[in-house]
């Protein structure tokens, strides 16, 4: 089945696939860092959950695997959580849990 015709769930799943397939397989030096910018606003509910899979995955290929997400139910399946909010005169603050 092609890509092109798979749900927006498949296509995520697909791309960090490939992507981590080719940070295997590449002879250039290669970060330890994956970001995933957002890549999870496709799932749904019932996927969110199955993705804790994909991600121990990555965790034993990567030494770090950062999620930028606005999801909440994200939060479930990470070891630790960098969090930015603005304050009530505009400015951001970061909290770490």
């Amino acid at each position: 089945r092609k890509v092109e015709l798979g749900s927006g769930m498949e296509k995520t799943i697909a791309a960090l696939s490939i992507r981590a397939a080719l940070a295997n397989i590449s002879l250039l030096p290669t970060c330890n860092l994956f970001v995933i910018d957002e890549g999870f606003g496709t799932l749904d509910a019932e996927n969110l959950t199955e993705i804790n899979e994909l991600l121990q995955y990555l965790k034993t290929r990567f030494t770090n695997v950062m999620i930028i997400s606005h999801i909440d139910a994200m939060k479930d399946v990470t070891d630790n959580i960098v969090s930015i909010e603005k304050d009530e005169d505009g400015y951001s603050n970061i909290r770490i849990e």
